[in-house]
């Protein structure tokens, strides 16, 4: 989401709070720039697709609700010193919470449980098949919304990064920032048990491997909360 009016850029990563995150920033700037937006506001901004020059080279990205930081950059065309001048910021998750929201998000879609091939799945297998197929449900990494390349030393493109499991403090931060008030709504809320309950070893070391980027830098692993 950005606002070029207010400057501001909010980096959407998915089962972070983002929904209602969004939602609370579109009811203060009436210029944000997206592709979707949720059903709850009743206008369309324009947004033109990818463009390119005479030789082939993207001189704007089409932004999805996902979108990168990075992409962001170059969708509005923003030099160094114009990005500078913007606040940004982003939530993240511990991944072995988020990926269990995830599980239970399809739950939700699908009240009858989660089904590979026909068959009705647990999370631990719903995990395995994800992983084995390099599905980027899991495979993509928080950080990559944050930085140029998914790798654990890159620079984080982004002003602020808060964290889902301080969510409530960290709302209080970006609202003395902007000079807002912001009322989070419950959206896309998925019910499960605590994450603890649903892993056994194989499926822990499987988001050891394939979050290692996440854990290292935002410092967590399973016992975090």
């Amino acid at each position: 989401m950005i606002s070029k009016q207010h400057r501001v850029i909010f980096v959407r990563i998915p089962n972070t709070a983002s929904s209602s995150i969004d939602y609370a920033l579109a009811q203060h700037y009436n210029d944000i720039i997206k592709k979707n937006i949720y059903h709850h506001l009743n206008y369309q901004p324009n947004l033109d697709k990818s463009t390119f020059d005479i030789n082939g080279n993207r001189t704007s990205y089409y932004a999805t609700k996902h979108t990168t930081i990075h992409k962001f950059r170059l969708n509005i065309l923003l030099s160094n010193d114009k990005f500078r001048k913007y606040f940004s910021f982003a939530f993240v998750r511990n991944p072995f919470e988020r990926f269990v929201s995830k599980y239970a998000a399809q739950i939700k879609m699908n009240k009858n449980g989660v089904f590979l091939d026909g068959e009705k799945v647990s999370f631990n297998k719903w995990l395995l098949w994800h992983y084995e197929n390099k599905h980027p449900r899991i495979t993509k990494q928080q950080i990559s919304w944050l930085t140029k390349r998914e790798q654990v030393d890159q620079e984080i493109l982004v002003n602020f990064v808060g964290k889902f499991e301080n969510l409530q403090n960290n709302i209080k931060y970006i609202e003395n920032k902007l000079g807002i008030i912001l009322e989070l709504p419950r959206l896309n809320v998925s019910e499960h048990k605590h994450y603890s309950k649903y892993y056994n070893q194989q499926s822990k070391d499987i988001v050891y491997k394939c979050a290692k980027n996440d854990l290292k830098r935002f410092n967590y692993n399973f016992d975090h909360n």
